[in-house]
């Protein structure tokens, strides 16, 4: 890879393909927005729908096939939304067609805003891709399991597996702490396991202590649900997120980090 393409390399957390879903009226700002992504190695697709204007039914049909293919190929769909993109029968058809296949990997950006808060809404949705675990040592195996599946979902994980030996460990726990609460998500995972150890809850109230507003998943299992009461000195978990998300085992992972990704999407698009 060249120089030139490491200097502006691709957020962290948004995969490297991206379907645009946008108004031609809008198509001016709609180009700074293709650069800016190009400049950070994304791969954005936008289709021109000028040369369809006299197309058959025929040619409208398989343009739509197309277009639903690559929505479904790509890795984000990135909605343009303006007066002109809500008056697009091409636009609205595309955004209730990703919203069925691609839902939670859509960002919404205003194009009212200027191009610097547009860019900067982007890289805000790609830092709260960025997760640390929180976990008891006991359950190393599941913490692995759980860093796959938000790596499969665009996430980037931080696990103490990252930790360079001969440096101080505390340290380097905190720094990671302190990323993950300011630019991404913090996620406890809370099984029996955890209700025996000092770590987690150290950790969880080092962060809730000084990030209150960060974004807090907990993912626990029903054991560490209805025995965390008899525990005085554990932190409230409800007080930082209404419930934790439930599991039975590593089987429901995937589907619980798409409703992480997809409630993240959602608060930052707002």
């Amino acid at each position: 890879m060249d120089e030139e393409h490491n200097i502006n390399p691709a957020p962290e957390g948004i995969g490297g393909y991206i379907f645009v879903s946008h108004s031609h009226n809008d198509l001016k700002k709609v180009r700074l927005i293709r650069n800016y992504l190009e400049d950070r190695e994304i791969e954005p697709i936008l289709f021109y729908l000028h040369c369809m204007k006299d197309g058959s039914q025929k040619d409208m049909e398989d343009l739509w096939n197309l277009i639903k293919r690559e929505i479904d190929a790509r890795d984000w769909v990135l909605y343009l939304d303006s007066e002109s993109a809500r008056k697009s029968e091409w636009v609205q058809n595309e955004m209730e067609y990703a919203r069925q296949s691609k839902e939670g990997h859509i960002i919404r950006i205003d194009l009212n805003n200027g191009l610097e808060e547009i860019q900067n809404r982007i890289e805000s949705v790609a830092r709260a891709m960025r997760v640390y675990i929180s976990y008891c040592r006991r359950d190393w195996k599941l913490a692995l399991r759980l860093k796959e599946q938000f790596e499969r979902q665009d996430f980037q994980v931080l696990l103490d597996d990252q930790l360079v030996p001969g440096d101080d460990f505390l340290k380097q726990i905190t720094e990671m702490i302190d990323s993950a609460c300011q630019d991404g998500c913090f996620i406890p995972l809370l099984t029996e396991n955890s209700l025996k150890t000092q770590f987690i809850k150290l950790e969880l109230k080092y962060a809730y202590s000084k990030y209150k507003d960060a974004f807090y998943y907990p993912i626990a299992t029903e054991d560490f649900n209805e025995k965390r009461k008899y525990y005085a000195d554990w932190p409230d978990i409800a007080s930082i997120n209404n419930q934790p998300f439930l599991f039975h085992d590593e089987q429901d992972f995937p589907e619980i980090i798409q409703k992480i990704r997809k409630d993240l999407v959602r608060r930052l698009s707002e």
